[in-house]
């Protein structure tokens, strides 16, 4: 008898206060009582490709595929703590890492003279990755990849 008594009494008294409350708001202006079916449709938390199922084994998501426009400059990203860049040439996608060959240190793009250059030993890449001046010999290395439902996804390891 006591719970239910000290039940009613707890109740009646959050009741009491949201009164007061609402009375209070009301001689300021308006009151909307909200409630569930007065809210807006509230839209689901878009879901990563990953947690939708989209992703390949062993792939990453690196963005959707209109990310990368037909000769826009190359785009950087870094998966799994390496770096690569996406290359839509003519609607040919060009990924490839972003360390030299030549002694692995990390290459930057340059808008001008729109090369890779390895800050190292100046080493210079074109933006599909091929050697336009040394000492390094062999093309910055190619990942494999994959489109899925519209995303980009690659293999860095």
């Amino acid at each position: 008898m006591i719970s239910n008594r000290r039940n009613f009494l707890i109740k009646a008294s959050r009741l009491t206060k949201l009164l007061i409350v609402a009375g209070a708001l009301g001689a300021c202006g308006e009151v909307t009582i909200v409630s569930p079916s007065t809210l807006p449709p509230v839209s689901p938390i878009p879901l990563t490709p990953t947690q939708a199922g989209l992703s390949p084994g062993g792939y990453d998501s690196v963005g959707p595929i209109n990310n990368f426009k037909a000769e826009a400059a190359p785009t950087a990203f870094r998966l799994k703590g390496q770096s690569g860049f996406v290359f839509n040439h003519q609607d040919e996608l060009f990924i490839f890492s972003g360390i030299c060959t030549h002694q692995g240190c990390e290459v930057e793009y340059s808008t001008k003279p729109e090369k890779f250059i390895c800050p190292c030993h100046d080493s210079q890449y074109d933006k599909t990755g091929e050697v336009v001046k040394g000492p390094a010999k062999n093309r910055l290395p190619r990942f494999e990849f994959k489109i899925v439902s519209g995303v980009l996804f690659v293999k860095v390891a």
